[in-house]
């Protein structure tokens, strides 16, 4: 039974005091950079040159040099003679004069003695010849020297998710591998209805997806009856670096998760000030941090992403996820329990105008698949009125 609930401040400054530590050699592996997206980055990424490498063409069009064409007008068109082509697997290779222009397409390299380009669109093109009735200025429609990204410039961070746009840096600055950090999170379930299957354990599988988008590796445990012995059988499967138990830990159950840890460890903290989520607690197994979450889908996401989450980015040094806010305007008035901390799910329109979903209910997968962001209440304050303009938090997944 919980008897004491702690702000979830508190809450997290005594985790992040338990001064967790691991030998993260034991958790690196390097891996060809292609199949990086989504793993967490265990070094921080310079980039080992200038990208472009070279004076490239943004667009599709005529390379020339704009001090030639400055008086180029409808009423005054410059030829230019087009000599060449400029592609970017086969570059023109001589050098322009004045009167002169290629064809250039885009990412290919700006040829010597052309300092702009054309694009097709205001090309007016005659046989051999390039008509201009406009003119340019200098660098105009060209990507330069270390425009998109310097040498040494940071690309990534170490700890930072390997998006799909910095899979696209890492590769066309030419880094092939890169160093990973295989963080193992072991999911266990608990319940005999779950066992029996009179309950579906779709927690468990809501749980293994987020973690992934987060950047752990997430393993599957299975489920354990409300006994100590598969409790233990159960976790002695496999060696994880932290632990997340979820069921038998309501105020109104026999807390078998709590009770577990306390026997077989020590617990740090159960039951936070914060709705959903307040049965959340914290203790360590054998040097090993063990979170004991609600077993109900809601409960748990927001355990996951406010106690968990930020914990394990504390202990491992990982970047933070930044999360998104916009601001909205409430159509229905929220009521908070004050010295709770509660995370309202709102559903958005096309005006931003935020409708709460159902507040209470832990269980409640429609307040999650109709959500588009959360509404932050702190503990001090009694809810938010009717039309008020408040900051909602974007949904991370």
């Amino acid at each position: 039974m919980i008897r004491d609930y702690i702000s979830l401040d508190e809450a997290l400054k005594i985790g992040k005091e338990a001064k967790y530590e691991l030998d993260m050699e034991d958790r690196i592996f390097e891996i060809n950079t292609q199949y990086a997206v989504g793993k967490l980055s265990a070094e921080e990424v310079l980039s080992p040159k200038d990208y472009p490498a070279e004076n490239k063409s943004a667009v599709d069009g005529y390379a020339l040099n704009s001090k030639y064409i400055l008086s180029a007008s409808s009423s005054n068109p410059i030829s230019l003679k087009i000599i060449g082509k400029s592609e970017p697997d086969n570059p023109f290779d001589g050098v322009l004069r004045d009167d002169e222009t290629v064809r250039i397409l885009t990412g290919a390299k700006l040829p010597q003695g052309a300092d702009s380009i054309l694009m097709d669109e205001d090309a007016i093109v005659e046989g051999e010849y390039l008509k201009v009735n406009k003119n340019l200025r200098p660098f105009q429609n060209v990507s330069f020297i270390g425009e998109d990204i310097k040498k040494g410039e940071r690309i990534i961070s170490r700890g930072e998710i390997i998006s799909p746009a910095k899979l696209v840096a890492l590769l066309e600055t030419g880094i092939r591998n890169i160093k990973i950090l295989d963080l193992k999170i072991g999911i266990l379930s608990t319940g005999n209805e779950l066992l029996s299957g009179k309950v579906k354990n779709t927690t468990q599988y809501l749980l293994i997806e987020t973690l992934k988008k987060y950047g752990y590796n997430p393993i599957n445990l299975g489920i354990a009856a409300d006994d100590y012995e598969d409790l233990i059988s159960k976790l002695s499967k496999e060696k994880t670096d932290v632990l997340i138990l979820t069921g038998g830990t309501g105020p109104s159950e026999n807390d078998l998760t709590s009770e577990f840890v306390k026997s077989t460890g020590k617990i740090l903290f159960h039951g936070i000030k914060m709705r959903p989520g307040r049965t959340t607690g914290l203790g360590i197994i054998d040097g090993t941090p063990v979170f004991i979450i609600s077993g109900l889908p809601v409960a748990s996401l927001m355990a996951l992403e406010n106690v968990i989450d930020p914990l394990i980015r504390y202990w491992f040094n990982l970047e933070p996820i930044r999360d998104q806010f916009v601001k909205a305007k409430l159509n229905r008035a929220v009521v908070n329990t004050l010295g709770f901390r509660s995370f309202v799910r709102v559903k958005l329109n096309e005006n931003y105008e935020a409708e709460p979903l159902k507040v209470t209910g832990s269980g409640v997968i429609s307040s999650i698949i109709n959500a588009d962001g959360i509404l932050i209440v702190p503990e001090n304050v009694e809810g938010y009125s009717e039309g008020e303009e408040v900051n909602i938090k974007l949904l991370r997944c």
